[in-house]
Parts: structure tokens; sequence; C-alpha cells
């Protein structure tokens, strides 16, 4: 990823990680979020520590060595739930 992907940069106030194999989905304000993990970390990096307990990658770690798990930080846009919801 590149810097723009910064955590720093970020333009909400609430960042918005959804998955698209699975249900899971939240809302987080961006001023917590850099006070837990600094204001450096990478939105790849920040969904990454998110979805550390999912099952599918857990479950494809054991066999394949690969991550089944579909967790993305939404993009928002005037119809965010759904874009959250139906993962696009």
């Amino acid at each position: 990823m590149d810097d723009r992907e910064r955590l720093a940069l970020y333009p909400f106030v609430v960042v918005r990680i959804a998955c698209r194999v699975c249900s899971r989905s939240g809302s987080y304000r961006l001023a917590r979020l850099a006070a837990k993990y600094g204001p450096e970390i990478t939105l790849g990096d920040l969904t990454e520590r998110f979805s550390y307990d999912c099952l599918w990658r857990a479950e494809a770690r054991s066999k394949a060595g690969k991550s089944a798990c579909g967790v993305y930080p939404c993009r928002t846009s005037r119809n965010l739930a759904l874009t959250c919801r139906r993962g696009s």
C-alpha cells in the first residue's frame, strides 16, 4: 500500500470495515484508532488486526496457507450502508 492509505491521511471521521465472506462489520472513530494503533498504520495492517480471529482466516492458514477472509475498509459514498453490506 502506498502512503495515501495511512490512517493519518484518511479523509473521514469514521472508519468502516466489513467482510465479503461473512457478515462481520464495524464502525470505528478515526481518533480512537489513531490513538490506539498510531497514525502511520496502513488500512491494510489495520484490517488484518481486526480480522485476527476470523474463522475463515484461521481455516485457510491451516490448509493452504492463504487467507480466505474477505475483510476490507468500506469506501464512503452516498449509499454507504449498501456499499458496506454488498462488499463492492
